[in-house]
């Protein structure tokens, strides 16, 4: 396997245990349109805020070719969001591109509403914004559904109707890497590497590297990052 091959298999491991909880971490092979099998997520609806680039856009093809309809909501970066949709609908699957901000409150619920008017509601969401969208997400999500915490860019803190969780049946997880030690980052890459890894392959899931920078560079990394104007992943090489 090439070194481009392991760096995606780390980056998407960050996905993985999001895309377990949404039901879709099973192999499985490269989706077809047209394709009349029946599909674990057929019916069923996601939004995956900051789901233009990276981890997001990867988990929303990734939802998106086991049966999900699919909300993806941009910041500023309207042509990748736009590309995810296309690469989705290029599959077969259904997609619908919103921009929202964080901090305007309209253009939140903006989003929120159009989901609604496209989909239905929502059963599963994967939340990189954290505080600012807690009581919207609850709002969304059909009994049943699934609110998965990967980032909390907004803030950690929030405030939620937990009578309403149960009356929905709302299955409220997180994940995350970081804190992690070493040998289950590996088992995760290892899991990713079997369940994931056919998708990467077959071009159905596109991981963008945006630079790479030999260890010794690696102040240049974080300034490169720092900077905020990357739509992939910044990575050092040994």
């Amino acid at each position: 396997m090439s070194k481009t091959s392991r760096r995606s298999i780390l980056a998407l491991a960050a996905a993985g245990p999001a895309v377990a909880v949404a039901g879709a971490a099973r192999a499985a092979p490269a989706p077809r349109a047209r394709s009349t099998q029946t599909r674990p997520g057929e019916g069923r609806v996601a939004l995956i805020t900051g789901s233009s680039r990276g981890i997001g856009a990867a988990t929303a093809k990734r939802l998106a070719a086991e049966g999900y309809a699919i909300t993806v909501n941009y910041l500023t970066s309207r042509d990748l969001a736009e590309q995810v949709a296309r690469d989705i609908e290029a599959g077969g699957g259904r997609a619908i591109v919103r921009q929202g901000d964080v901090a305007d409150p309209g253009a939140v619920a903006a989003l929120f509403d159009a989901n609604d008017q496209a989909f239905g509601g929502v059963d599963v969401v994967l939340d990189m914004v954290g505080a600012a969208y807690a009581e919207l997400n609850l709002n969304a999500l059909k009994p049943g559904g699934r609110w998965v915490v990967i980032a909390t860019l907004t803030g950690a803190l929030a405030q939620i109707d937990l009578m309403r969780v149960m009356l929905k049946r709302v299955v409220l997880t997180g994940s995350t890497l970081r804190s992690r030690p070493a040998d289950e980052k590996a088992r995760l890459a290892a899991a990713v590497e079997k369940s994931v890894w056919p998708w990467v392959a077959s071009g159905a899931i596109k991981v963008k590297v945006e630079a790479t920078f030999p260890l010794e560079r690696t102040t240049a990394a974080h300034q490169r990052l720092e900077a905020g104007d990357h739509v992939g992943k910044i990575v050092l090489t040994l």
